[in-house]
């Protein structure tokens, strides 16, 4: 894939975009975790940030449901377009 940032042009491999997208979830995933716990007044050491995203990052990883929800929401958007 063809990337263009500030006239430079970047190509990366299918495996550099999945790793970018990887990188990407992860920072994603811990700016919620510190929205959430600012809205709740909780402040997070580095080392309790790191167990939260551990711990979140799990379980949405074992959540059947949640994947399950994730391809039903694409197959929805897929037919409704047919």
């Amino acid at each position: 894939m063809k990337i263009i940032r500030n006239g430079i042009k970047y190509e990366l491999t299918h495996e550099e975009m999945r790793e970018a997208y990887e990188i990407m979830k992860a920072a994603y995933l811990r700016e919620d975790i510190e929205t959430k716990a600012e809205e709740m007044g909780i402040e997070l050491s580095e080392d309790t940030m790191r167990h939260v995203v551990g711990r979140v990052d799990k379980c949405l990883s074992n959540n059947d449901s949640y994947m399950e929800s994730y391809w039903i929401t694409i197959e929805y958007a897929l037919e409704e377009n047919e």
